[in-house]
This record gives structure tokens, C-alpha cells and sequence, in this order.
């Protein structure tokens, strides 16, 4: 069992992501769109992605949480997890 505030992958990559070439690419459009270096894997997915991979037995931080953030059309919605109280 994990931690409930750390985030866990068994392999080279995530167990969500169909291979390390995908994974690849996806480090390699962060690294293009500038995207914060605290930017991780777990913070760019959704609820519907994260039921969808714990279905299939490939979602490794089944204990990541969701959150609205922005406004209008900048709306949208991240994986975080929760600090430690």
C-alpha cells in the first residue's frame, strides 16, 4: 500500500500510458508548451481517464483527487494531491 500523499510508478513509466513512447511524448509536449517542471503525470488526467484506467488495473494513484480551477473559458480541471493535515 501507498501513501495517500505520494505518487507511485511500478515501471519506467506509467502503467496508464499504453507505452514509455507515448509517455515520451507526452514529457516531450510539456517540455514544448513550457509547462511547469512540478507539472506531473497524475495532475493532467480526469476523473473519467482515472475510472477508466482503475477498470483496467493500470491506474497506480487510484488515491489522486480532482479539482475545478480558472474561470469563462480558461476553465478546467486537474489531479492534485491532498496535503497532509
Amino acid at each position: 500500500m501507498f501513501g495517500k500523499n505520494k505518487v507511485y510508478f511500478a515501471g519506467t513509466y506509467p502503467a496508464c500510458f499504453e507505452s514509455k513512447k507515448k509517455y515520451d511524448e507526452w514529457k516531450d509536449a510539456c517540455r514544448v508548451s513550457n509547462s511547469s517542471p512540478i507539472a506531473w503525470v497524475c495532475s493532467d488526467c480526469t476523473p473519467d481517464f482515472q475510472h477508466k484506467m482503475i477498470g483496467e488495473g493500470r491506474c497506480e494513484n487510484s488515491h489522486i483527487s480532482f479539482r475545478m480551477f480558472g474561470k469563462g473559458p480558461d476553465r478546467g480541471i486537474e489531479g492534485y494531491l491532498e496535503s497532509k493535515k
